[in-house]
């Protein structure tokens, strides 16, 4: 398994675009920040191709602590939620 890090991911990119490391570096946090900020925010953010971002609402629930056994209650909450898009799931099969 490979991990692939902001760094790699921008020398990556900077490498298939021509585009300076430190230029692609700012336009991949601003981006990332467009997207992190709307979905916070509870809208929706898809890119065509590739796939959407959005906040879900987890409700409370039951649980059990796996150590003691007892019974616990699981807060509601937030999530990010990801579904890729047909171009994503494509490249996904065409690798499988």
């Amino acid at each position: 398994m490979v991990t692939l890090n902001k760094t790699d991911l921008v020398k990556n990119a900077s490498g298939l675009s021509g585009v300076d490391q430190k230029i692609t570096g700012n336009v991949l946090d601003s981006i990332v920040n467009v997207i992190m900020s709307e979905v916070a925010t509870r809208e929706k953010v898809q890119l065509v191709g590739f796939g959407t971002f959005e906040c879900r609402h987890r409700d409370e629930r039951k649980g059990v602590n796996p150590s003691t056994g007892d019974h616990i209650a699981i807060p509601a909450k937030d999530v990010s939620y990801f579904k890729p898009g047909k171009e994503f799931k494509d490249k996904l099969q065409q690798h499988a």
